[in-house]
């Protein structure tokens, strides 16, 4: 019984583990970049792992820490910091907005007016940067965490997120097993 348990343990770990590091086809990954130079700090938001998919739009809530850094006000122009990757807002390719929800939070979304294959020309490098936003560091910990993110594709429908779950399960099921295997 107690082998049958140990090898299903790890079964179990190993095909968890598997679904992690490979995610579904097609999956999402949005991802968040600070750095800081003096007194600037900087946050470059990217998309990853889209696949086949084209990106037309996104809404992307983060969090940050008000007391460390404040917003650049220039980001919060109708063209702010926005990438070319679904088009170049001054030539009405798309629509895009930055809102202060409340302070330390922020909403970020971009719709493309473009068709697919436009984006697909625009897209055709994969990995690409979604905005970027300028803080003026005020001291302490910024703190930048995604709170939210929606991806969509050209139809309208949502674009799936990598699933990070099967790796939160997995690793400790591994551990598990592997502790397991060595007491016997």
């Amino acid at each position: 019984m107690n082998a049958i348990f140990t090898r299903l343990l790890g079964a179990a770990a190993l095909i968890s583990l598997s679904l992690a590091a490979a995610p579904a086809a097609n999956a999402a990954l949005v991802s968040l970049a600070p750095s800081t130079t003096g007194g600037t700090t900087d946050l470059a938001v990217s998309t990853n792992g889209l696949g086949a998919n084209l990106l037309a739009g996104f809404d992307i809530e983060i969090g940050y820490n008000p007391s460390a850094v404040t917003i650049d006000p220039s980001d919060l122009t109708s063209n702010g910091p926005f990438g070319s990757k679904l088009g170049v807002l001054d030539n009405f390719d798309g629509i895009g907005s930055v809102s202060v929800l409340s302070p330390g939070l922020l909403e970020i979304s971009e719709v493309s007016f473009l068709t697919a294959d436009q984006l697909a020309a625009l897209q055709s490098g994969g990995d690409f940067q979604l905005f970027d936003l300028d803080f003026s560091a005020l001291g302490g910990d910024a703190d930048f965490n995604l709170l939210s993110a929606e991806l969509v594709d050209p139809n309208a429908s949502p674009i799936p997120e990598a699933p990070t779950w099967a790796f939160l399960v997995g690793l400790p099921l591994m551990f598990g097993w592997l502790r397991r295997r060595s007491a016997v």
